[in-house]
């Protein structure tokens, strides 16, 4: 992959280095930047353009709209943390540090940041964030920026982490400054023994703060021990990738045919600009044979010489394949990003049933399951490692399971006929099917079957003072 940005860095070389934040400047961050800017709308220009002239450039941002229904399809319907039974006061833990790190943002950040780089980390920030109504501190859970963060394995084991390093530049009083930040496992030399005591190593991380002002020598400005057998930092995959620790990107092919096609859209919307004022000819005449009229239209010709003519000189093509191969490479890009372009479909969506949608949908289901097995193990791992923290080990730090919304729109009434057929089939029985639908209705099942009881008794009690009333008014001879 480092071989794959380094590649496409060179090919846009003179857009490229205009581009360069203060990130790490290797040939991971290189990459790192063109898809950032790429994901930003920020393409490099594909017409020349002279000194004063107008832009014909258009950039269609194609590349953007993918990642954007990838990560609203990774998230879509939401995600619950269901801790195991009888582990309520862990539930409860899991369900405030979330709410107070704000779910929902936080998740879509981490989201876009495994579909544009590849790879997202998240940092635990030990009492990082105070409840503002209880005054209680809470761990702080931070989406770390990829172009800045950088990790370390055993050559012999891409799943041994050996450290984390975050570094980037910043201006303190009118100075250049790079902050550099290495969490990394702990050694014997970290610790210092009396004389005589008996020495084991610690299974402990270790962050280092380091600067350098102005070009000079690193300095130590830090150092703290985390005192836990997993370092405060979580990085995962976004998608698989071969021979390599980080993760696969979901557009990081598309790049060229992004490239593509916003030259041909640039280059179509020159032509029509250019000939959108047809050129008139004359032949067989000259200006001293032509008089000109001013008409409440614009200007009317007329020419002495009845051998002349006139004419428009018009494009012999309509453009109607260089439209044709722009929505191809469109169409390509949203390929090689796994995802369905609805606005390229002739058909009438509308009338898909469940079946021809997860059809249509297959190749972007299947990215998205694999997505969710990656993102799902990762943030189980985290809230495993929260609540440690907090106290809890062993069986009481179990994370439980991930509930994940529906990731594509479904036909609700051809899920009831399919679950009110598996009821009386005997397949399924009623609790299950109220369960499926708990998300989209709010409620539980046991409090669907109290209020169905409470309607049946108030129903039959309205029945009963009806009936009641009538028998009186019979017996009255009403």
């Amino acid at each position: 992959m480092a071989n794959y940005f380094q590649n496409l860095a060179n090919n846009i070389g003179a857009w490229m280095a205009a581009q360069i934040a203060p990130h790490i400047n290797d040939r991971l961050g290189m990459g790192y930047n063109v898809l950032s800017h790429y994901y930003s709308g920020d393409h490099r220009p594909q017409l020349k353009r002279k000194e004063g002239a107008t832009d014909d450039n258009i950039t269609q941002n194609f590349i953007g709209l993918a990642v954007d229904r990838s990560v609203s399809r990774l998230f879509r319907g939401g995600v619950q943390f269901n801790l195991p039974e009888g582990a309520d006061a862990q539930q409860e833990y899991i369900d405030r540090v979330w709410d107070l790190n704000k779910k929902e943002i936080l998740l879509y950040q981490v989201g876009l940041h495994g579909a544009v780089y590849g790879t997202p980390y998240m940092k635990i920030v030990p009492d990082g964030i105070l409840d503002p109504y209880t005054d209680e501190l809470y761990p702080r859970l931070i989406a770390l920026d990829p172009e800045i963060t950088r990790l370390k394995t055993d050559p012999m084991d891409m799943a041994e982490i050996e450290s984390y390093i975050i570094e980037y530049m910043f201006i303190r009083d009118d100075k250049e400054v790079r902050y550099r930040e290495v969490t990394r496992h702990s050694k014997m030399e970290d610790y210092k023994f009396d004389e005589g005591e008996e020495v084991s190593e610690r299974d402990t991380w270790i962050v280092e703060e380091f600067e350098q002002v102005g070009g000079a020598q690193w300095q130590l400005v830090r150092r703290e021990e985390f005192p836990y057998n997993f370092p405060p930092i979580l990085h995962f995959k976004n998608l698989p990738s071969l021979k390599s620790p980080y993760g696969d990107s979901d557009i990081d092919d598309a790049i060229n045919l992004q490239d593509k096609s916003n030259f041909i859209a640039s280059n179509t919307g020159k032509i029509i600009k250019f000939h959108a004022h047809p050129e008139v000819i004359g032949t067989g005449f000259s200006a001293a044979n032509m008089e000109s009229v001013d008409s409440a239209v614009g200007t009317f010709r007329s020419i002495t010489n009845e051998n002349a003519k006139v004419f428009t000189l018009e494009m012999e093509s309509d453009l109607g394949s260089s439209l044709k191969f722009g929505e191809g490479l469109r169409q390509s890009i949203f390929d090689i990003s796994r995802e369905v372009d609805i606005s390229s479909m002739k058909d009438n969506v509308g009338a898909l049933t469940n079946f021809g949608l997860h059809v249509l949908y297959t190749d972007a289901l299947d990215k998205n399951d694999t997505k969710r097995q990656l993102y799902g193990d990762a943030i189980k791992e985290l809230n495993r490692r929260l609540l440690v923290m907090k106290g809890w080990e062993k069986l009481k730090s179990d994370p439980g399971k991930i509930t994940w919304g529906s990731p594509i729109v479904e036909n609700v009434m051809e899920e009831l006929q399919a679950d009110g057929i598996a009821l009386d089939k005997g397949i399924i029985d009623l609790e299950t099917v109220t369960k499926r639908y708990q998300n989209r209705y709010g409620v539980d099942y046991e409090t669907v079957q109290a209020n169905l009881a409470n309607q049946k008794q108030k129903k039959a009690e309205t029945d009963n003072i009806g009936a009641d009333i009538l028998r009186r008014r019979f017996n009255q001879g009403q």
